[in-house]
C-alpha cells in the first residue's frame, strides 16, 4: 500500500512537471548572463547562392555581464521526435553578445518534415563559482524541408520536360524549349514570345515587350505616373550596345535540368524632357527555362521559385545607372503585354493579386490604375474567350519587392488597357526611401504555359460568325431601297406632265 501510494506521487509530480512551463535553473547569486527571449530568431544560411539552406541557424541575444565561455546545447524536434542535437561554444565580452546554435541541412531535408521546429535547449557557463545555467524552449517559423540542401538531392527531370536553347542570329533570337513551352527571346528588341510546343488548335502566341525605364520622384504612396516622369531611357535607344553571355545548361537542386543565358543592355541613354542626356544605364536580363514539378515558395531573401505545368521561364532584371545618381528615388521599367492568334482565338485578362481585375478584350477603359500588391506573387492570366472549360492557358507573374541599393523595397504596378492594339501596358515601380538610384536587382519575373489549360487540353468552340439579316427583312430592305429611288423619278415626271399640260394650254397648237 505505501509502495502504491509514493508511485502515485512521483506520477502526479512528473504530470505537473510536464505541464508546468519552462524553469529558469541556476546556482545561487547574480547570474552571469541573461537571455533576451524575444530577440531570439532563425533563418536559413544559403552559402553558395542556389536558393537552398546548408544551415538552419537560430540566434540567441545574451546580455552578458560576466565575461568568460559561453556553451549552449540544443535539440531539434518535430512532433516530439528527436531530429537532430547539436553545440557551441564562445568567448563572449561583456554587454549585448549573440551565440548561434547550427544545424545542418541534410537530416533536416531527409526529416520529410514540414513546418515549424521545436527545440529544447540550455546556456551554460561553467568556468564562474558557482556554475551557471539555464535552459528553455524555442519553436522556430515554419519551414519546407525542401528548402534545405542534401549534396545528392537532384530532382528527376521527366523526358518531356527536358529544356534546350539555341541562338538563331538570323532571327536576332535565343530559341529555348521543351515538351511543354517554346520561347524566343529577341535580344535586339527586347521581346519576349512564349506559346505551348504541342499546340494544334489556337495557335496562340504571348508577347512581353520591355519598352524602357522611366526615372521619377516618389511622393509618398500614389502610383507612378509616366507624364510625371522626367527621365526616360529606352531600351531600343540607338546609342546603347547589347552583348549577351554564354549559354548555360545545367542541373539544380531546385529547378532540375535548366538552360539559361543573359543579355546586357549597357549604355543606354538617360534623358530629361529636352532630350539632354544626363546619365546612362545598364540593363540585364537572365533567363532560366527550368524543368520539373515545383509551387512557388520563398525565404527570408524574399526568393520566389515557381514551375506551374512543369515548365517555368524565369526572368531577373538587373538595373545600374553609371557613375553618380540622378536626383530620382523611384525607376518604373514599362512592358507590353498581349496575345495573337491565327485564327481569333482571343483571351482576356486576369490581374491576380490583392485587388483582381478583369479586363475584356474589347474593353474601352483606357485608364491608368495602381495595381495593389500582396506578398504571394501576383499574375496576369490569358483567358481564353472560345474555350467551354476557360482555364487560363498562359501566365505572366511577378514579386512585389525587389533590391534597390541594397536593401529590400516594396515594389507597385501601374496597369492602363491600351484599346486599339488590344495590348496591357505595365509600369513594375521601384522604389527607395532614400533621394537616388543607383541598383536595382529584381525578384523573380515569371512567364509560362499551365499545361492543363492549353487549348489541346479544352473544348474549343468556333466563334459564331457576326448574325445576318433574315430574307424578309432582306427583302424589305431592297423594296424600300428601290422605292426611294423610284419615288422622287416618279414625282419629278408628274411635275413635268402638269408642266407641259400648263403650257398647253397658255399657247395652244403654238406650242
Amino acid at each position: 500500500m505505501r509502495t502504491t501510494v509514493v508511485s502515485v506521487a512521483v506520477v502526479m509530480m512528473l504530470v505537473v512537471l510536464a505541464f508546468t512551463p519552462a524553469v529558469y535553473v541556476q546556482a545561487q547569486g547574480t547570474p552571469p548572463a541573461e537571455i533576451v527571449k524575444d530577440a531570439t530568431k532563425d533563418y536559413g544560411v544559403d552559402n553558395d547562392g542556389d536558393l537552398l539552406y546548408e544551415f538552419l541557424v537560430i540566434n540567441f541575444t545574451l546580455w552578458v555581464k560576466t565575461p568568460g565561455k559561453y556553451k549552449i546545447y540544443g535539440t531539434l524536434i518535430y512532433n516530439y521526435a528527436p531530429i537532430m542535437t547539436n553545440n557551441t561554444a564562445k568567448d563572449l565580452g561583456a554587454g549585448w553578445q549573440n551565440i548561434n546554435l547550427m544545424f545542418n541541412s541534410t537530416p533536416l531535408f531527409k526529416s520529410l518534415k514540414d513546418g515549424q521546429y521545436f527545440l529544447e535547449y540550455n546556456v551554460r557557463n561553467d568556468y564562474v563559482v558557482p556554475p551557471w545555467f539555464v535552459e528553455d524552449n524555442y519553436t522556430t517559423r515554419s519551414y519546407d524541408h525542401r528548402d534545405f540542401d542534401d549534396p545528392m538531392n537532384y530532382p528527376t527531370t521527366l523526358t518531356k520536360y527536358q529544356p534546350k536553347i539555341t541562338k538563331e542570329s538570323e532571327n536576332e533570337r535565343y530559341v529555348l524549349w521543351n515538351g511543354v513551352m517554346t520561347v524566343w527571346f529577341y535580344y535586339k528588341v527586347p521581346r519576349l514570345v512564349w506559346f505551348y510546343t504541342l499546340d494544334n488548335k489556337s495557335r496562340t502566341k504571348y508577347f512581353c515587350e520591355f519598352i524602357g525605364v522611366h526615372g521619377y520622384v516618389e511622393k509618398g504612396a500614389g502610383r507612378f505616373e509616366p507624364e510625371n516622369s522626367p527621365y526616360l531611357g529606352l531600351l531600343n535607344d540607338p546609342g546603347r550596345t547589347v552583348t549577351t553571355s554564354s549559354i548555360v545548361v545545367n542541373r539544380s537542386k531546385i529547378y532540375g535540368e535548366f538552360v539559361s543565358v543573359s543579355i546586357t543592355f549597357a549604355d543606354i541613354p538617360i534623358k530629361d524632357d529636352a532630350k539632354t542626356v544626363l546619365r546612362f544605364a545598364n540593363i540585364t536580363f537572365s533567363l532560366l527555362l527550368s524543368a520539373g514539378p515545383r509551387t512557388f515558395t520563398t525565404d527570408e531573401k524574399g526568393n520566389y521559385y515557381t514551375i506551374d505545368g512543369g515548365t517555368q521561364l524565369s526572368l531577373n532584371i538587373d538595373i545600374e545607372i553609371q557613375h553618380q545618381s540622378l536626383a530620382m528615388n523611384g525607376l518604373a521599367l514599362e512592358q507590353e503585354i498581349w496575345s495573337e492568334s491565327s485564327k481569333k482565338y482571343y483571351h482576356n485578362l486576369e490581374l491576380v493579386g490583392a485587388s483582381p481585375i478583369e479586363i475584356d478584350r474589347g474593353s474601352t477603359d483606357s485608364n491608368d490604375s495602381k495595381f495593389f500588391p500582396i506578398n504571394d506573387p501576383q499574375k496576369i492570366q490569358f483567358v481564353p474567350e472560345h474555350t467551354l472549360e476557360k482555364k487560363s492557358e498562359g501566365y505572366y507573374y511577378w514579386v512585389n519587392r525587389a533590391v534597390v541599393d541594397g536593401s529590400f523595397h516594396t515594389d507597385t504596378m501601374t496597369y492602363q488597357y491600351m484599346p486599339a492594339q488590344k495590348r496591357l501596358k505595365l509600369y513594375l515601380a521601384f522604389t527607395t526611401t532614400g533621394t537616388s538610384i543607383r541598383t536595382v536587382h529584381s525578384d523573380l519575373l515569371g512567364i509560362g504555359i499551365n499545361e492543363a489549360g492549353n487549348p489541346t487540353m479544352q473544348t474549343y468552340i468556333k466563334p459564331k460568325p457576326a448574325e445576318q439579316p433574315s430574307i424578309l427583312i432582306t427583302i424589305m430592305g431592297w423594296v424600300t431601297a428601290v422605292i426611294l429611288v423610284i419615288l422622287p423619278l416618279y414625282v419629278d415626271f408628274r411635275r413635268a406632265q402638269k408642266k407641259m399640260r400648263e403650257l398647253e394650254e397658255e399657247f395652244g397648237e403654238d406650242l
